[in-house]
């Protein structure tokens, strides 16, 4: 089922003109997403959505971590820079963005709407899909303010 979100996850950045690659499937090692939006960043992205804990636990911020020094050892020396996101129904954790129920399920609603318009097109090319995209919150330069969150502290 994990395997099966992370495929998805890089077949939808494709799908919004987002190269993306999956380190820890392909090469065995990295995040389980990482997506190059330009201008050398990219997001390192693990993903725990189908986790149950009420904040995200030492364990996932430990594989994240992870995920951020093999970005450094594999990309750091080139001047490429990584913001880490982790995936996760709570957004109870400090120093990363977070996309949860909420973020996604605007990420797919935005999605079905670039569906809508494109599918309406007579003609569908690149143009096209260049120009719903632009007029969209799918662009690269959006993601972060559009679909994440920061994270917030745990109460007491």
């Amino acid at each position: 089922k994990a395997q099966n979100f992370e495929k998805a996850l890089k077949d939808f950045s494709f799908f919004i003109g987002i190269e993306s690659f999956r380190p820890e499937q392909e090469e065995g090692r990295g995040p389980d997403n990482l997506w190059a939006l330009g201008e050398n960043v990219y997001l390192v992205i693990e993903c725990k959505n189908e986790a149950s804990n009420d904040s995200i636990c030492k364990k996932d911020c430990n594989q994240l971590n992870g995920s951020i020094a093999w970005f450094n050892e594999t990309y750091g020396k080139q001047g490429m820079k990584c913001v880490p996101v982790v995936i996760h129904p709570s957004k109870v954790f400090e120093g990363t963005r977070v996309i949860t129920k909420d973020d996604l399920q605007r990420l797919r609603d935005e999605a079905r709407a670039f569906e809508m318009e494109i599918g309406n097109e007579e003609r569908i090319d690149t143009e096209s899909v260049k120009k719903h995209l632009n007029s969209s919150r799918l662009r690269a330069s959006c993601i972060l303010s559009n679909f994440t969150s920061k994270p917030s502290r745990k109460r007491r």
